[in-house]
């Protein structure tokens, strides 16, 4: 994940297997609170569930030529 804009009003979650078949992390953000992602491969299908506080707009991305099947919690999606 990566910031968006300034101020963490927006994020991007871009996960990169990279042979993995999952991940999870999280990022205090500096206004308080935090971002919660985590991501598995099934086949040709990337899960991703990410909680974020609802002034954080949040836009993912999967990989080329994978189906994407996106759990957003608390938060904007773009």
């Amino acid at each position: 994940m990566k910031r968006a804009e300034p101020g963490w009003t927006r994020i991007l979650v871009e996960p990169k297997p990279c042979g993995l078949i999952w991940a999870r992390g999280s990022v205090p953000l500096p206004q308080g609170g935090r971002v919660d992602v985590s991501w598995s491969v099934e086949g040709n299908t990337m899960n991703v569930r990410v909680a974020a506080p609802g002034s954080v707009e949040v836009e993912v991305r999967v990989p080329e030529g994978m189906r994407e099947f996106v759990t957003l919690a608390g938060n904007r999606a773009k």
